[in-house]
């Protein structure tokens, strides 16, 4: 059990240094290759992620009137609970936003190209 104490006090260290944070967003957005289903080469690896991005799902989504019509008046609905019950629709509310930002991390780290295919970019949706 004094290695579980070990790891368990280099992780309350490392959690309260403001660089650890840095240092594991910056691993995540270098390290983590975009993924496509055609296939490319390293050297094409801003190209694909120009593509990506130029090609995000979410771009498709705002466009649909019905979903924002939906999500609006959903998020409006969770608003007002949270106004007439307080803490009871804490959890409606939490949902509401985790659905949300899940949805825009999604969808502008997911595009679908002609020239690659499905792009996932890992590192930007980490």
């Amino acid at each position: 059990m004094e290695w579980l104490e070990r790891i368990s006090q280099a992780m309350d260290y490392l959690t309260g240094r403001w660089w650890f944070y840095l240092l594991l967003l910056a691993l995540g957005f270098f390290l983590l290759p975009p993924y496509a289903s055609k296939g490319y080469s390293w050297p094409e690896i801003p190209e694909v992620i120009g593509e990506g991005l130029s090609h995000a799902v979410i771009y498709e989504l705002v466009r649909l009137v019905w979903p924002a019509a939906l999500l609006h008046v959903l998020a409006l609905a969770v608003i007002a609970a949270v106004l007439l019950w307080g803490g009871r629709a804490a959890r409606a509310f939490d949902l509401c936003a985790f659905a949300t930002y899940l949805a825009i991390a999604v969808g502008q780290s997911t595009g679908i190209s002609e020239r690659y295919g499905l792009v996932v970019l890992t590192g930007n949706m980490v």
